[in-house]
């Protein structure tokens, strides 16, 4: 309703005036709701099992061998897939993919010249499982967008104001240091520079391969 049509001003004023308790997934979302509607809103981020929680700091290793990072859900943008591709293309840096879905609709692609560009895709992997398989890993990305005219409303919406599960699984899971791609405006960008559990870039094979460098130091790995 802010960023896009889809929910008239009149329907959603309705339900906000009707609701005694309203929740936004973002700190971006909220301040836009109370913005747009001079009404209070609350937080409720996207949520971890309990049981899936790492307590204790990681001790374990990822395996010998050059660096691997990790995607794990869906990439909402056939642009930000494209976009991914070309950032990493030419980085040195490459990616095993866990997608939500075995075949997406609305992307686009061939698993081999997927591959090619350095990003290996992989079929859905249970929550459960897939928490386990994160150990194998020396860092996270998180693809997102930006703000211009290229993406999408919807697109725009998603990387302006949502919050992405993946974020607080990948965290509370894995403890993975994570890079978001895009704009450094976007709420993605915003929660992980914020509460410093990774960086942001642009994509750009240059610009992510220097955060990653970053991010894969031993002191950010420890810290």
């Amino acid at each position: 309703n802010v960023c896009d049509s889809g929910i008239s001003d009149s329907e959603m004023e309705e339900l906000v005036s009707k609701s005694r308790l309203r929740l936004t997934i973002s700190p971006e979302m909220r301040a836009a709701y109370e913005k747009k509607y001079r009404r209070k809103f609350w937080l409720l981020p996207p949520l971890v099992s309990e049981e899936l929680i790492r307590i204790k700091p990681a001790t374990s290793c990822p395996p010998a061998g050059p660096p691997r990072g990790v995607i794990i859900g869906n990439i909402w943008g056939q642009r930000w897939l494209d976009r991914l591709r070309e950032a990493f293309r030419g980085s040195g840096f490459e990616l095993d993919w866990y997608c939500n879905q075995k075949n997406p609709l609305f992307l686009h692609f061939d698993r081999s010249e997927l591959e090619r560009d350095g990003i290996r895709w992989y079929d859905p992997v249970p929550g459960a499982m897939l928490a386990s398989v994160l150990s194998n890993y020396s860092y996270a990305v998180v693809p997102s967008g930006g703000f211009d005219d290229h993406d999408v409303p919807s697109l725009q919406a998603i990387a302006e104001l949502s919050l992405p599960s993946k974020i607080p699984f990948l965290l509370a899971t894995s403890q993975l240091p994570i890079l978001v791609l895009g704009d450094a405006r976007t709420a993605a960008a915003r929660n992980v520079e914020r509460l410093e559990i990774g960086a942001s870039a642009p994509y750009d094979p240059a610009a992510v391969r220097t955060a990653l460098e970053r991010l894969l130091a031993p002191e950010t790995q420890s810290a």
